[in-house]
C-alpha cells in the first residue's frame, strides 16, 4: 500500500531515523490489536495517525460506565456496543488511508489462527495474564512480534516479544501466575492505560522501521513515584514453551484471576520478615533503583540499578541471602524472578513501601 497523502506524515518523513522509506514500511503493514479497552485507547488513534496500512481490532466486549474512566476513545452514548465496532469506526475516522477491520470476538486457542492469521505485528492490548502466554505463545509458533503492553495500580510494563531477539513472555513467567488480576478488578490510575498504549504504538513504529526499541527488553513504569526502569530479559532454557499451533491448542489459557494484594508469592519478604533479617549479618540487600537511593546508615546496602543488572550480576553472591528492593517491591520482583530462573534461588524481593522500610531500618538502629 502506497502513501497516498505524504503531507500527513512529513513529520515522519522528515526524521532522519525514518523518513520516507521507513514511512512507506508503516503504510505497507498490517497489525492486529487484541482487546480494545485502556491500552487500546492510547494504541489505536495513534496506530491509525501514523499510517500503518492495516489494523484489525480484536475484541469480544461490550463497552460499560465504568470502562469510560481509563477508555476515552469510548462516550457515554457508546454504552452497551460492541467495543471492537465501536473503535473501528472511530479509527476509521482518523485515516481513511487505514484499513481497519472489526473483530467483536474473544480469542482463543480455537479460533487464534483464524482471526490473526500472520500479521507484521501484533500487539496485545489485554488485560488479563491468559491472554497475554496465549499471544506470546502464538507470536511464537508464527514467528510474529508481539508488543506486550499491562497496566495495573500505578505500575505499567511494555516489552516487545519474539522479536529479533527471540524472548517471549514465558522468560519473565514460566509457570502462569494466579495472582495476577486484570485492572478492573484491582483498580488502575485512569491515566495510566494510555500512557502504555503509547509506548506500545511508538514500540511498533520503532519495530517495523528497524529502530532499536525493546525488543528483548522489559520497560517498567511507577508513575506514583516517577520512575522508569528497563531492564533485559533473560532467555529462560526450562521454560515450557509450546512449539506448534496444534500445542497451542491442547494448553488451557484459561487463568483465574484473583486480587493481587491478597497472595505473597513464595520469592517474597514483607516489612515483618524484613524487620528480622536485618538484624542477621548473612544477608546482602541490595538496592535497584536509579536515583532517590535510601540511606546507607538505616541499612547497610550494595547500589545496583536496574539498568546495570546484564552487566553487574557477578557482583551478585550466591553463598548469601540475598535481598532486592525499591520503591514499591515491583521493579526488585520482576528482578528476583528472572534472577530465579537464572539459578540464583538465594534471592528475595522486599514487597513494602520504601519509606516505612526505611522508618523501620532506622528504628532498628
Amino acid at each position: 500500500m502506497a502513501m497516498r497523502n505524504l503531507e500527513r506524515h512529513l513529520s515522519h518523513v522528515n526524521l532522519e531515523e525514518i523518513g520516507k522509506e521507513g514511512q512507506a514500511r508503516i503504510a505497507n503493514s498490517s497489525v492486529v490489536v487484541v482487546g480494545a479497552g485502556g491500552l487500546a485507547s492510547g494504541t489505536l488513534p495513534l496506530l491509525a495517525s501514523s499510517g500503518f496500512g492495516k489494523i484489525t481490532i480484536i475484541d469480544g466486549d461490550k463497552i460499560e460506565l465504568s470502562n469510560l474512566n481509563r477508555q476515552p476513545i469510548y462516550s457515554e452514548e457508546d454504552i452497551g456496543k460492541p467495543k471492537a465496532i465501536v473503535a473501528t469506526e472511530k479509527i476509521k475516522g482518523i485515516n481513511r488511508e487505514t484499513e481497519v477491520v472489526a473483530c467483536p470476538e474473544f480469542i482463543s486457542p480455537e479460533n487464534i489462527d483464524k482471526l490473526i492469521g500472520k500479521p507484521d505485528i501484533i500487539i496485545d492490548c489485554s488485560d488479563n495474564a491468559g491472554t497475554h502466554y496465549l499471544l506470546s505463545d502464538y507470536g511464537y509458533v508464527m514467528d510474529v512480534p508481539v508488543v506486550f503492553g499491562a497496566a495495573e495500580q500505578f505500575t505499567g510494563q511494555v516489552a516487545v516479544f519474539n522479536g529479533k531477539n527471540k524472548v517471549t513472555y514465558r522468560d519473565i513467567f514460566p509457570e502462569p501466575d494466579f495472582s495476577h488480576a486484570s485492572c478492573s478488578e484491582i483498580g488502575v490510575l485512569s491515566t495510566l492505560p494510555a500512557l502504555i498504549g503509547t509506548l506500545q504504538a511508538s514500540e511498533a513504529i520503532k519495530y517495523i522501521t528497524d529502530l532499536e526499541g525493546l525488543d528483548g527488553k522489559l520497560l517498567i513504569i511507577d508513575l506514583k513515584n516517577n520512575v522508569w526502569e528497563t531492564i533485559s530479559i533473560q532467555s529462560t532454557a526450562s521454560k515450557k514453551q509450546p512449539k506448534t499451533l496444534t500445542e497451542i491448542k491442547q494448553l488451557d489459557y484459561k487463568i483465574p484471576c484473583v486480587m493481587f494484594g491478597f497472595f505473597k508469592k513464595p520469592y517474597e519478604i514483607g516489612l515483618g520478615e524484613a524487620k528480622q533479617w536485618l538484624k542477621r549479618d548473612d544477608v546482602v540487600w541490595i538496592d535497584v533503583r536509579g536515583n532517590a537511593m535510601l540511606r546507607a546508615e538505616a541499612v547497610p546496602h550494595k547500589i545496583i540499578p536496574a539498568a546495570e543488572f546484564e552487566q553487574r550480576i557477578n557482583e551478585i553472591p550466591k553463598d548469601k541471602t540475598v535481598v532486592l528492593f525499591c520503591n514499591t517491591g515491583n521493579t526488585s520482583g520482576t528482578l528476583t524472578q528472572l534472577l530465579r530462573q537464572m539459578g540464583y534461588d538465594n534471592v528475595f524481593s522486599l514487597k513494602a513501601n520504601i519509606s516505612d522500610f526505611a522508618r523501620m531500618a532506622e528504628e532498628q538502629l
